[in-house]
């Protein structure tokens, strides 16, 4: 059992967490110590966040958020009192580091989206931006030094 406690300037428990970490699931209660939230995670067999389900105290649904996994592609699909929201789609390259990301609303509209490239050794160079999809608003680069020790 693992336990957050989030207290005020005066040392007021204010939010407490307590976390089952065999099956990941949390119990919030309030500062009248009222459970008012629960959360229930699934993992596939690759230990991998396949569903949060987060509920009311006595298990209505309140949010619905799914993950699917395709190769190097993560979607995550939010449903708030059972109706889709939006979605996102991250994009990873080879080495785990996020290329490309699109947030789109529940008609499929472009709210925003990023993009990232990265040198040899990992470290993010170019970073870039955009409201509509494939219409980039700006960017920024990053520009790395490496010192030979030898």
């Amino acid at each position: 059992m693992k336990i957050w406690l989030d207290k005020d300037e005066n040392g007021d428990i204010i939010h407490k967490t307590l976390e089952n970490l065999l099956d990941h699931s949390e119990k919030r209660y309030n500062s009248d110590d009222k459970l008012y939230e629960i959360h229930l995670k699934k993992f596939d067999q690759e230990n991998r966040l396949i569903e949060k389900l987060i509920t009311d105290e006595n298990g209505n649904e309140k949010e619905n958020h799914l993950y699917e996994y395709h190769e190097q592609k993560r979607i995550w699909k939010f449903i708030l009192n059972g109706s889709f929201v939006k979605t996102e789609k991250t994009v990873y390259d080879s080495n785990k580091n996020p290329t490309f990301y699109i947030r789109k609303d529940s008609n499929g509209k472009c709210l925003e989206w990023y993009g990232f490239e990265y040198d040899t050794l990992g470290n993010k160079t170019k970073y870039f931006w955009g409201h509509e999809e494939g219409k980039q608003n700006g960017f920024k680069t990053f520009e790395q030094t490496y010192y030979n020790n030898d």
